[in-house]
């Protein structure tokens, strides 16, 4: 698949914005400096007098509750629609107020309800038909914890997130509540694959490719009685925040499995990427 240069413009709707605060941090954080964002709070029902006067009136509070970073182009705004996937098929086709495409959509859900998922995941073909990139935030009962550093998961099946994952690590790392803190790059595979995924991520490095140094990676070898997750479990559990890819499999076949299981990590940031990235 073509590489291409990559800069995000996100998009989020969520209806959750006084009670999860987390999500429009994090797209505060990909909004500084080096990408935009929107981010639209969603209010349930129709367009009407009623609930444009609400709307307005949210509006006003969540500009009150943001304090705006000086380089941060996060656009914030509400969104009236009669269901979550109506609004979602509407701010996807809505123009960047960037002046580039939209290219990125972050969902968001409470880990204590992983039923939340279900909705998330019945949108993913339709974000998809748009090429979109896609994060999922997993919010925990932890307090965001930039200091304890920004972790990446590798795996095997992350081929074409792999630089899409870093790009992203990095950008988020540029934002001031970072500045005290550090990324590290974990490469987790079976022992098969082991050998391969190692070199290929050396070669990159050692081209120049990869903002990255050997001392910000840890080798991880799964096999039978250690799995991915096991993994994830044992180093990142402090993490302020921790990416992990996933592929289209995953939708299809058992998706609720593999987003449940990394329980005791705090935040995670779920991403996937419909196209290779490139770093330049």
């Amino acid at each position: 698949m073509e590489a291409e240069e990559w800069r995000p413009a996100a998009i989020c709707v969520s209806p959750h914005s006084f009670e999860r605060e987390k999500v429009l941090e994090l797209m505060k954080w990909i909004s500084y400096q080096h990408g935009f964002g929107a981010y639209f709070h969603l209010i349930d029902g129709y367009y009407c007098i009623q609930t444009c006067k609400e709307a307005r009136k949210i509006l006003e509070q969540l500009i009150d509750n943001t304090k705006a970073d000086g380089k941060s182009t996060l656009y914030i705004d509400t969104m009236i629609s009669p269901s979550y996937t109506s609004a979602i098929a509407q701010v996807i086709q809505t123009p960047s107020i960037s002046g580039m495409e939209n290219n990125l959509v972050i969902f968001e859900y409470d880990k204590r309800y992983p039923e939340e998922l279900r909705n998330i995941l019945s949108n993913v073909n339709l974000v998809r038909a748009g090429n979109f990139d896609i994060g999922i935030l997993a919010i925990s009962e932890q307090f965001f914890k930039p200091v304890n550093g920004l972790h990446v998961w590798i795996s095997e099946h992350d081929e074409i997130n792999t630089n899409f994952m870093i790009l992203l690590g990095y950008i988020i790392m540029s934002h001031p509540d970072w500045k005290k803190s550090h990324i590290k790059l974990f490469l987790a595979g079976k022992r098969k694959y082991f050998a391969k995924m190692k070199s290929d991520l050396e070669k990159r490095i050692a081209a120049g490719r990869l903002p990255i140094t050997l001392n910000n990676i840890e080798f991880v070898v799964l096999d039978e009685s250690y799995s991915f997750s096991d993994a994830v479990k044992e180093h990142s559990v402090q993490a302020g925040l921790t990416l992990i890819g996933f592929h289209e499999e995953l939708i299809i076949h058992d998706p609720i499995t593999f987003f449940t299981d990394f329980t005791p990590i705090g935040d995670i940031l779920f991403v996937n990427t419909s196209q290779a990235k490139e770093i330049t």
